[in-house]
This record gives structure tokens, sequence and C-alpha cells, in this order.
């Protein structure tokens, strides 16, 4: 779903090696796989206007985020 990728571009943006796989329409929704690989990932700041398209997502952002390098900011 569009309105929810914000958290797969900003893990995208720390490094995470994730390859969006199989893309299709299922019930009237955008919906994929995912490939996730081992990566090393680095702090970015997210930027307020992302916020809408990961509000649910920002705990596990915060997860990724402690085990990245360097300081990640989440705003918004």
């Amino acid at each position: 779903n569009p309105t929810r990728t914000g958290l797969l571009l900003t893990l995208q943006e720390m490094g995470a090696r994730i390859d969006i796989v199989d893309p299709r329409n299922e019930g009237g929704e955008d919906v994929a796989d995912l490939r996730v690989r081992y990566s090393e990932l680095k702090g970015v700041a997210v930027p307020p206007e992302r916020a809408p398209t990961m509000i649910d997502e920002y705990p596990v952002l915060a997860v990724a985020a402690s085990f990245a390098e360097g300081e990640t900011l989440m705003e918004g």
C-alpha cells in the first residue's frame, strides 16, 4: 500500500537490503512479498512529512535505530 511504505523507505535509506518481490494487487490493494537480508544500518534523519506513512511503525523503526551506527532522528 503506497500510503504505508514509509518504514520500508526509511530502512532502505538506513542501508537495509530489502527487495520487493512479486508486487501484485489483492483485494483492491497493492501488496508484495519482501526479501530481507542482513545489512549494517546507519542512522538517518526521518523527515516529518513521512510520519503519516509509518505512524504505526515508529516502534519498529526505534528498534532498528538502536542497532544502527550513528544517530537516527525521528520528527513529526
